[in-house]
């Protein structure tokens, strides 16, 4: 998709690109999110590596504090300090409902950045 934005960067219709470009967001992929980690020298507990593996081959619904407890047997301030540990570093972010629905996800990254992020860094 990238190479065919690219290509109306050349033409009238450059504005439009533009903004396609500036708003194609998406979660990292799985490899290049354990490189980016591992680049930053990030480590994460047996809990939270649990979880985010389960975020990245197809999680249902949303994730919540109750269902990080039932996916990795914690308790409820072991799970609460797990996400806030990842939203810290910049892994995961709070979803805009918040109370007792207050539910996370993958922090969503403008396409590119992370490869840029991983070429500065030398690898």
């Amino acid at each position: 998709m990238v190479k065919h934005l690219q290509l109306f960067a050349n033409s009238e219709n450059s504005l439009l690109t533009l903004y396609c470009v500036r708003t194609v967001s998406k979660p990292l992929s799985s490899d290049l999110f354990w490189k980016n980690l591992k680049q930053r020298k990030v480590s994460l507990n047996d809990r939270q590596t649990k979880v985010l593996n389960k975020l990245f081959s197809g999680f249902e619904g949303k994730l919540t504090r109750d269902k990080w407890m039932k996916l990795t047997k914690a308790s409820s301030r072991t799970a609460l300090r797990d996400i806030e540990e990842l939203i810290d570093i910049g892994v995961i972010e709070q979803e805009d409902a918040g109370g007792r629905s207050t539910s996370y996800r993958l922090k969503r990254i403008v396409e590119g950045e992370a490869e840029k992020q991983l070429e500065a860094g030398g690898e």
